[in-house]
């Protein structure tokens, strides 16, 4: 993890980390496009909230592409200190998609947008692309969603070049449910590639796992950063070396 995206990963009420983040060795330029991955049901949508906050906290308007049902079935846990009469959260917005196809027509659209998002979040991606109703053979699946992150890309690619609009991306998806070669699909579209482990679900670790940009050296230390679950909330505890 880098300085920067750890720093967007704490609540500010976690002071007491900044001294932890400040001595994280720099990597350059900061990733605009992150997957984090993790079994059923470990936290990756709060995650992605967590994210969404510290976002609109700062001014950014932030997008939510998901599907409904599931959203409102298992809904993300709150940042400490963050209530849900908050004012930033008027800068989160959620489009509930039916489907991957959803997910590609969105991303058609998105140079349309008088105001586009600062950071756009595509909640479970693999899930969106079962919704689908593809063909059972796993090919047709994994084009699906190539098309999609290709399509996610190249519009956020646009926006940059012609309107000097810059974008983040978030995506979460139980990639490890499938192996390396799940992994590897989507991994190779993102900058940097973050994973939710935890037996104890009082408490959950963000690690980097890998990513495709080319300033991150691969022999830098890792970092884990630490979390607890405590009165519904979800609240930064340290970082850990490994």
């Amino acid at each position: 993890m880098d300085a920067i995206a750890v720093s967007s990963l704490l609540s500010a009420t976690q002071p007491q980390l900044q001294a932890q983040i400040e001595a994280l060795p720099p990597l350059g330029q900061d990733a605009t496009r992150c997957l984090i991955t993790g079994v059923p049901r470990s936290g990756k949508t709060s995650m992605l909230f967590h994210l969404s906050c510290q976002a609109a906290q700062h001014g950014a308007r932030v997008v939510w592409l998901c599907s409904q049902l599931r959203l409102e079935q298992s809904p993300p846990l709150l940042p400490r200190g963050v209530h849900r009469s908050s004012p930033a959260l008027s800068n989160v917005s959620f489009k509930y998609v039916p489907d991957i196809t959803a997910v590609k027509r969105y991303a058609a659209a998105l140079h349309l947008c008088e105001s586009p998002p600062a950071v756009l979040v595509v909640e479970d991606l693999s899930d969106l692309a079962g919704a689908a109703r593809l063909d059972a053979a796993r090919g047709a699946r994994d084009a699906e969603i190539t098309k999609a992150l290709a399509a996610l890309v190249d519009a956020l690619e646009h926006l940059r070049e012609a309107r000097g609009h810059a974008c983040r991306l978030f995506v979460s998806d139980a990639a490890g449910d499938d192996g390396p070669r799940g992994l590897y699909l989507l991994a190779r579209w993102f900058d940097a590639v973050f994973a939710l482990t935890g037996s104890d679900p009082s408490s959950l670790a963000l690690q980097a796992v890998g990513g495709s940009a080319p300033h991150v050296p691969p022999s830098l230390p890792r970092a884990r950063l630490r979390y607890s679950l405590t009165h519904s909330a979800l609240t930064a505890e340290g970082i850990e070396w490994t």
